[in-house]
């Protein structure tokens, strides 16, 4: 085929009508093709060029499409990609993304004809990916980096396979996982990584979303290929660790926030009274209330702070610009200003507080 050959459309396979990734027939979704050619330029520009697009007959809720990029250059395996999740919104939770896509990655001879669709181990990818598709708009759920599907009990992916599950992650390039389309509109590519049950059973003991990025810090661990290799007790036992020492870092970071918006507080009313002006004990009121609330692991006192922090800097340097540094209350402001600046990045941007304030202990948690 030559380069400049546009893409070719095939007919999918219309799998078993009792799996859960099935379409069923008398429905009218939406027709897929919304924002095809945006996930096409960016699969092409990301992945590699896109051949052949799985055209599906007969869809449920979304019309679902799976895009194939060829082996390339500088990507060695083949991606498969969704087209047609993201024509319909999912529920928002917790700030997640509301419209996605979804791929997977095969190794370059995994086979992909009509005829060995037949033989479930070569479809299966397929299908969960149509499933996975699917399942927000039938289930009124939503996806997010981080998320497992798995059965109750695991059950293997296809029969005679390991992998029990999947994992949700974004891709390793950051280029690559956000779509953008002509309308405006932001697509988020979340990338689907089998699951051994040895993995899925150290996943679910983790309560950091991360745990799967760490856990698939590499390509070659996110490929659907019955070769890939496991990981072992001694990987998930280091990535604990690391995550609790990042954890750890974050508690102490919010520790000494608290002592320093302490500090400022007094500072500034020790400056007023040196400077023989009104004690402003408001002021220093709320700065000592937000010092214990900030060490103490308050997610509404972060934010409190962090604008607080930045008001502070803003106003300060707007009145040491007017007004000089003729008295002593000015000083203590100017020695102040950089405290409040750096409790505010250190609040906003650390990763190990961030992690920390999102999975710290709940009272009455053994």
């Amino acid at each position: 085929m030559e380069p400049d050959e546009p893409a070719r459309r095939d007919e999918d396979l219309p799998p078993d009508a009792s799996d859960p990734g099935s379409p069923r027939s008398g429905l009218t979704p939406p027709s897929g093709a919304a924002h095809l050619d945006d996930i096409t330029a960016h699969v092409e520009r990301c992945f590699g060029p896109v051949r052949r697009v799985l055209h599906e007959v007969v869809s449920d809720h979304v019309h679902v499409d799976v895009l194939i990029a060829e082996v390339a250059e500088d990507h060695p395996y083949v991606s498969l990609v969704t087209s047609g999740m993201s024509d319909l919104p999912m529920p928002s939770k917790d700030g997640g993304p509301t419209r996605c896509e979804v791929m997977i990655r095969l190794m370059a001879d995994h086979p992909l004809s009509q005829e060995a669709f037949a033989d479930e181990a070569n479809y299966w990818p397929i299908r969960r990916l149509k499933m996975i598709a699917r399942m927000p708009h039938l289930l009124g759920s939503s996806f997010n980096a981080g998320h497992t599907i798995a059965t109750n009990p695991p059950e293997p992916l296809h029969p005679g396979s390991e992998f029990c599950a999947l994992g949700l992650v974004e891709p390793l390039d950051p280029d690559a996982r956000m779509i953008r389309t002509k309308d405006g509109l932001e697509i988020t590519l979340l990338q689907v990584v089998p699951m051994y049950r040895e993995e899925l059973a150290w996943k679910l003991q983790q309560p950091a979303i991360g745990a799967l990025a760490k856990l698939y810090d590499a390509e070659s661990f996110r490929i659907a290929h019955a070769g890939r290799p496991k990981l072992r007790g001694g990987d998930w036992d280091h990535l604990v660790r690391d995550m609790s020492a990042t954890m750890a870092r974050g508690r102490r970071a919010l520790l000494l926030v608290g002592i320093a918006l302490g500090v400022a507080a007094c500072a500034d009313l020790v400056g007023t009274f040196v400077a023989a002006e009104r004690p402003a004990l408001t002021r220093f009121g709320l700065g000592v209330w937000l010092a214990s609330s900030v060490a103490q692991g308050s997610r509404l006192a972060r934010w409190l702070a962090i604008a607080l922090c930045v008001a502070a800097v803003a106003m300060g340097a707007v009145v040491l610009w007017q007004r000089g540094l003729g008295d002593p209350r000015r000083l203590t402001l100017l020695a102040t200003l950089p405290v409040y600046g750096a409790c505010a990045a250190v609040l906003a941007f650390h990763p190990g507080l961030r992690l920390w304030l999102r999975h710290k202990p709940k009272a009455g948690d053994q």
